[in-house]
C-alpha cells in the first residue's frame, strides 16, 4: 500500500480519481484504498488517544500511588481550606468579639480601649500621688522657716 494512501491529504486526490474513473474494477480498488487509508488513519488516531488517556490516568490516579492522585490532592486541599476558614473565623472573633461566646469575650479593640483607659487612670493617680508628695514636702519646708 502506498504511503500516500495513509496521508489524509491524499484522500481528496483519490476521491477525484474515483469520480472520474470509468473502469468499475479500478474504481472499486480506489474505494478499497480509500477505506483502508481511513481505517489506518483512524487506528493511528485511536492509538494516540489511548496514549493520551494513559498519560491522563497516571496524573489523575497517581501512577499507582493513590496518595498522589488528583482526587487525594483535592481532598487534602479541601481539608486545608476548611482549617484555614476556621482560623480566619477565629481571628475575626478575636478582632470584633463574639457575643455568642459569652459576655467576657470582648474584641481586641475593646481590650485595647480598656487598657488605654486603665493606663490613663494610672497616670492620673501617679500625678495625684506625686502632687501630694510634693505638696507635703513644700508644707514641711515652709514649716521649717
Amino acid at each position: 500500500m502506498d504511503s500516500d494512501l495513509l496521508d489524509r491529504e491524499s484522500d481528496h486526490v483519490l476521491w477525484e480519481k474515483l469520480k472520474s474513473e470509468e473502469d468499475v474494477t479500478k474504481a472499486l480498488h480506489t474505494m478499497a484504498d480509500l477505506g483502508y487509508g481511513m481505517v489506518i488513519s483512524r487506528k493511528r488516531r485511536d492509538e494516540e488517544l489511548q496514549q493520551e488517556i494513559k498519560s491522563l490516568q497516571k496524573v489523575i490516579l497517581g501512577n499507582g500511588d493513590p496518595a498522589g492522585s488528583l482526587v487525594a490532592r483535592v481532598a487534602v486541599l479541601n481539608e486545608k481550606i476548611s482549617e484555614t476558614c476556621a482560623d480566619v473565623t477565629e481571628i475575626k472573633y478575636l478582632l470584633i468579639g463574639d457575643v455568642k461566646r459569652g459576655a467576657d469575650n470582648e474584641s481586641l479593640l475593646d481590650r485595647i480601649q480598656h487598657a488605654q483607659k486603665t493606663s490613663q487612670t494610672a497616670t492620673k493617680i501617679v500625678w495625684i500621688v506625686l502632687a501630694t508628695v510634693i505638696g507635703e514636702i513644700v508644707v514641711k519646708l515652709l514649716g521649717l522657716l
